[in-house]
């Protein structure tokens, strides 16, 4: 007998995106954290807690998000230590910290799984009017190429909007 498609009862969602930080190098419009970018943030050991507490309900997939989560210095510890208790790991990131081809690597020997990588246009200055960041489109690119270049599965996210739109409109 053919099983029904979700009808599996689940213990727990299957993957939980957990918000490290709100502060980020872009200032996007359509940003959801909004404001300065700036609030309370917990810390390692309490990071490690949660970790646990969502392993032992059965959470199996973890998506470290923020803000922009490669700000804070504890990240790869926390992807090993989510990796160590079997989890799967990912990451949603403006890209721009994968610049670098040794933070990569790192995120890469912590066990990182997955990163999604918003490009918001494939037109620099409509990118970086996007994020109010003049360059980042450059840095993206960079690092998105940067992953794609490690064991890291590599996708990427845009965000539709009247600022962008036009971008994507295709005349037939």
């Amino acid at each position: 007998e053919k099983e029904q498609p979700f009808s599996y009862q689940y213990s727990a969602p299957l993957r939980m995106d957990l918000a490290l930080t709100f502060r980020c190098q872009n200032d996007c419009v359509h940003c959801y954290a909004g404001g300065p970018h700036e609030t309370t943030e917990l810390d390692t050991a309490q990071w490690k807690i949660i970790l646990d507490r969502l392993s032992e309900v059965g959470v199996f997939i973890v998506t470290f998000t923020g803000g922009e989560p490669t700000l804070r210095d504890d990240l790869a510890e926390l992807l090993l230590y989510a990796q160590n208790k079997g989890m799967v790991t990912g990451l949603i990131t403006n890209g721009r910290r994968l610049k670098d081809p040794s933070y990569v690597e790192t995120l890469e020997k912590a066990g990182l799984d997955f990163v999604q990588v918003t490009l918001e246009s494939h037109k620099p200055e409509a990118h970086d009017k996007m994020t109010n960041a003049q360059g980042s489109w450059r840095e993206t690119v960079e690092g998105i190429r940067n992953a794609a270049q490690s064991q890291i599965y590599v996708s990427t996210n845009t965000t539709l909007s009247k600022h962008n739109a036009a971008d994507f409109l295709v005349t037939i």
